[in-house]
């Protein structure tokens, strides 16, 4: 049963994944015009100017030097701020708006601090990622379990639903249709 739910979520998590790097950033070319493919078929990037793009490409701009990507920075500050205030509303069922994909956001992020770390051993630099893996650590932690106090409820509020990630949107689905469908099978509930 174990690797039934290990297979369920790995699959869930790269559906996530390949979700997260179809999702659109804006970027800003740092270098001379460039073209991409995009299904009108060659477009040309104007240095300065600003772009949407999905992200796995706007990663390989960046990689290559040929853009900056601008999205909302996962910081050691605003991670602390946002753990505090999802500490602080542990006890109610509200939860914080955060960036729609936060856990694969924070996974990518924590491995780009691995990269540069196996570069160079900068003490401030483990410092950061150690701190950061710690909040990511926490706000989910926190967030999860007041999503498991969710899964009961006959609805969720829509004014709850929207303020979850899209990770938490998919596993309140997953752990609600779990529970449905066992306390059907079981008898617990009547079937409509």
């Amino acid at each position: 049963m174990n690797i039934l739910a290990a297979l369920l979520t790995e699959k869930t998590l790269e559906i996530l994944h390949r979700d997260y790097m179809e999702d659109d950033v804006r970027v800003v070319i740092t270098t001379k015009n460039i073209h991409i493919p995009t299904n009108e078929g060659l477009t040309e990037l104007s240095k300065g100017s600003e772009y949407v793009v999905p992200r796995w490409i706007a990663q390989i701009l960046r990689e290559k030097e040929l853009a900056v990507i601008k999205e909302e920075e996962l910081s050691i500050t605003s991670l602390s701020t946002l753990a505090y205030l999802e500490e602080d509303l542990i006890k109610k069922r509200k939860f914080n708006k955060i960036y729609r994909f936060f856990y694969m956001h924070g996974l990518n992020k924590l491995s780009e601090l691995k990269a540069k770390l196996r570069e160079t051993s900068n003490m401030e630099l483990y410092d950061n990622y150690r701190k950061m893996k710690e909040l990511v650590s926490t706000i989910g932690m926190v967030r999860i379990r007041k999503l498991l106090d969710l899964v009961l409820l006959p609805n969720i509020p829509i004014e709850i639903y929207e303020t979850l990630t899209n990770e938490e949107k998919t596993m309140l689905t997953i752990l609600t249709t779990i529970i449905k469908n066992w306390m059907e099978k079981l008898e617990i509930v009547e079937t409509k």
